[in-house]
């Protein structure tokens, strides 16, 4: 037979005191009603408060509007304030419902919590502890799901570009060491721009990396192309092409010969570059001589017999989930480079890997 264990689905259920004209306080407030509450981190929550008066009889809350604020434990802080929905009023239970979203940005810690309710023109506070205190205890735990673990930033250390015309084909480098004492589970998400070359995530027993073994890689990147079928189609530099995988918003276009269609590109001359600040990622593109893509290029529709268009690397964000144990982490990167580029009247040189975070 299987072992079972046996499981309990609830709500807790809260009882507090507000204090009624004319009703006697015959019975100390209990301290079995005193309970800390918990919060669950990662799920929807549901409290209940039951409103008894000096007497231990329910009281009428109905057409209430009951505040309930969470504090900091030192209560310098309103981590959350919400108001209470009705359930029976009439006999005095009301709710705090908590959505995953309300609480996503709170971290698990001991709080406070507080009601008030509003009784003619007054505010009143509710007292919730055996003391007959307006404060009473709440937990805000990760039980359900795992504590949120923000992303670090992986150094990415100076490093000359490879320029081919200059006898520098290529280079290599590598990130900062991962220590995966910090990252149990590690994940690595690398961004790209206009880059041409290989990543290898390395491991090592050792921080000093004297003996690395490969882990994931060594990965190819490269999107630089030719893109076909070029035509201008508006005045302020909208462009289509036949399809291709080559277009990314942000990577650069280099254009180079002579135009001998009826469009035509103002200020153009052959080897210059110019940014996609739009693209569907497929046919239709706009480009610009900034990054922002403002102001768009100038333009008259037609066109590009003569010219080629070639978009210069890979630009994008890839992730990586590193399988296994290796106490030590980094990242072999070698740049195969591209020759460099003429955006507006500055060169610029070839692509790069820009960032790297690790959680």
């Amino acid at each position: 037979m299987a072992a079972q264990t046996p499981v309990y689905l609830y709500n807790q259920r809260q009882y507090v005191v507000l204090l009624e004209p004319g009703a006697r306080a015959t019975i100390r407030y209990e301290k079995v009603y005193a309970k800390e509450l918990t919060i669950h981190r990662g799920v929807d929550n549901l409290l209940e408060f039951a409103f008894i008066n000096q007497e231990q009889k329910p009281v009428n809350i109905a057409g209430k509007e009951i505040t309930c604020r969470i504090l900091n434990y030192d209560g310098t802080e309103i981590l959350l304030q919400k108001t209470l929905v009705p359930k029976l009023p009439i006999t005095g239970i009301t709710t705090l419902q908590l959505t995953i979203a309300d609480i996503e940005n709170i971290p698990s810690q001991y709080c406070y919590y507080s009601l008030e309710i509003p009784v003619d023109a007054f505010d009143y506070p509710v007292f919730v502890d055996a003391n007959g205190g307006a404060r009473g205890k709440i937990n805000i735990v990760n039980s359900v799901l795992p504590a949120f673990v923000p992303a670090r930033e992986i150094t990415i250390p100076s490093h000359l570009p490879p320029v081919p015309n200059a006898n520098i084909p290529n280079i290599t480098y590598y990130s900062s060491v991962i220590n995966t004492k910090e990252f149990p589970v590690l994940s690595v998400q690398t961004k790209f721009e206009e880059f041409t070359g290989n990543i290898t995530l390395q491991g090592s027993t050792t921080g000093d990396f004297a003996r690395p073994y490969p882990i994931i890689g060594p990965i190819s990147y490269s999107n630089s192309g030719t893109i076909n079928n070029v035509q201008i189609q508006t005045s302020d530099g909208h462009f289509t092409c036949a399809n291709t995988d080559l277009l990314r918003t942000g990577s650069t276009v280099t254009i180079t010969g002579t135009n001998t269609g009826s469009g035509s590109i103002v200020g153009y001359s052959s080897g210059v570059s110019y940014y996609i600040c739009q693209s569907n990622g497929a046919n239709n593109f706009l480009l610009s001589s900034l990054a922002n893509g403002n102001p768009t290029i100038a333009t008259t529709p037609g066109t590009t017999t003569g010219l080629t268009f070639t978009v210069n690397g890979y630009t994008g964000v890839e992730g990586y989930n590193v399988v296994g144990y290796h106490p030590y982490v980094r990242m072999q990167i070698i740049n195969l480079g591209t020759n460099p580029v003429l955006i507006g009247n500055t060169n610029v040189l070839s692509g790069d890997v820009v960032e790297i975070l690790a959680r």
